[in-house]
């Protein structure tokens, strides 16, 4: 059964902070991460890690480009050697948690966790603002989680990847913090959900709204600015407040999953519902994924459905006894559509991420078909613009061809068939969910 509420309970003064008395240097360098205005009375976190972080940012900030309310931690792109890969670590490095004068215990805490390498500029730079409220020099009241998001992990377009549980867990070490957080926004897909929101909750405990999405999220540029200059004016004091007026006819406003303490949780999509687990595994959704997973023309529609059933059926297994199996199949599901839905992004950076690999394989394909002259001797076929259909047939090809080259002994041709197959197959571990 998956585990709702992964922080255990905090026992008064226990907290990692609690022996804090040093307040944070101003203006600590953060890397390649940009953290924008930082003021002690803002009352707003934006924590973004897609390209279109700014664009929300400045929709946060309305009419006034200078509004000094907002504090936007934001990382437009970033890749290995690049400039913004400032602090590629896997690991949040002590000496400077240290210079921002967190006592031992926090930073020991913070540390004993190890990250993606892309991820630890973005979490250094948050890290601070949190000790800053921690400390009693400022409030954060409303906060901003956007990125991508599978519902499992958050991450950024050529960024870092950490999992929803992981980032909770770095919130949870500055309680003090967390306590003033009243209204949360999560522009992230498939963050909306029932089970998700215990988790927020658990962390954030003052908590008087909650705005998610129960499918699918939009991207800055086409809606989630627009949500997010909404979800500002509802939560401002004085106002009534967040209700399905408030994103009424906006694009994947039919998404939206609202939940305040008068109305309780209020999933805006029919979809949310959702199928007990068995019941979807007999329907006619099996075949509409195994035809998406064969490369047949599928619409994209369906699968944005299907992912939104199959989201909605893991909720509700999350909070009702579900057979172990059930959950493991339903993830798996999960995990194939997003990689299905994505398929473009996903094959071109497996061509790119694999380059080397997949050569060396090739070539040492051909050289062991020399031999054989009546046998093809294959080039390196250009994935990066295959589709899913034209792929199958490729990898089919490939081992076709590996029957007659005997590869067991050659590691080249042992990587290039693990490869091959694992796309194929939509393993997690070839194509990365980051990679969607």
């Amino acid at each position: 059964m998956r585990e709702l509420h992964p922080f255990p309970p905090r026992e008064e003064g226990k907290s990692p902070a609690a022996t804090a008395h040093e307040r944070p240097p101003k203006n600590q360098n953060t890397g390649g991460v940009t953290v924008d205005r930082i003021k002690n009375d803002s009352p707003i976190l934006y924590f973004g890690l897609n390209q279109g972080a700014k664009s929300e940012a400045r929709a946060l900030r309305g009419s006034d480009p200078s509004a000094s309310d907002v504090t936007a931690i934001t990382n437009e792109r970033e890749a290995p050697g690049g400039k913004d890969a400032v602090h590629p670590q896997a690991v949040l490095a002590p000496d400077r948690l240290a210079a921002l004068g967190l006592p031992q215990p926090l930073i020991d805490s913070l540390t004993s966790s190890a990250f993606d390498t892309f991820i630890t500029d973005e979490l250094f730079a948050l890290v601070r603002v949190l000790w800053a409220a921690e400390s009693g020099e400022r409030s954060i009241e409303r906060f901003v989680l956007s990125g991508h998001s599978d519902g499992h992990d958050l991450w950024g377009d050529a960024n870092g990847k950490i999992s929803i549980v992981s980032l909770l867990r770095v919130i949870s070490y500055f309680p003090k913090a967390a306590a003033g957080v009243r209204h949360l926004f999560v522009g992230a897909c498939n963050n909306g959900w029932r089970a998700e929101l215990k988790l927020y909750q658990g962390v954030f405990p003052s908590l008087a709204s909650f705005w998610g999405y129960a499918g699918s999220s939009p991207g800055a540029k086409v809606g989630g600015a627009a949500h997010l200059a909404r979800w500002r004016t509802g939560t401002e004091p004085g106002q009534a407040g967040l209700s399905s007026s408030i994103f009424a006819g906006t694009r994947d406003g039919e998404y939206v999953a609202l939940w305040t303490p008068e109305s309780d949780y209020v999933p805006a999509s029919a979809a949310a519902e959702g199928m007990e687990a068995m019941q979807l595994f007999m329907s006619p959704w099996v075949t509409v994924l195994s035809d998406a997973y064969l490369g047949k023309a599928t619409s994209p529609k369906q699968l944005l459905d299907l992912q939104g059933i199959v989201h909605a059926s893991l909720d509700k297994g999350a909070t009702g006894n579900v057979d172990d199996d059930l959950i493991a199949k339903l993830q798996g599901w999960r995990d194939q559509i997003l990689r299905i839905r994505f398929w473009p992004q996903m094959i071109a950076t497996f061509a790119s991420a694999y380059h080397d690999a997949l050569a060396a394989g090739y070539a040492e394909l051909s050289r062991r078909l020399a031999s054989a002259p009546t046998k093809p001797r294959p080039g390196v076929p250009d994935f990066a613009k295959m589709d899913r259909q034209t792929f199958l047939i490729a990898e089919a090809s490939f081992e076709t061809l590996l029957g007659d080259a005997q590869y067991a002994d050659s590691p080249e041709l042992t990587a290039t068939f693990k490869l091959m197959r694992g796309a194929a197959m939509l393993d997690p571990t070839i194509l990365l969910t980051e990679w969607a």
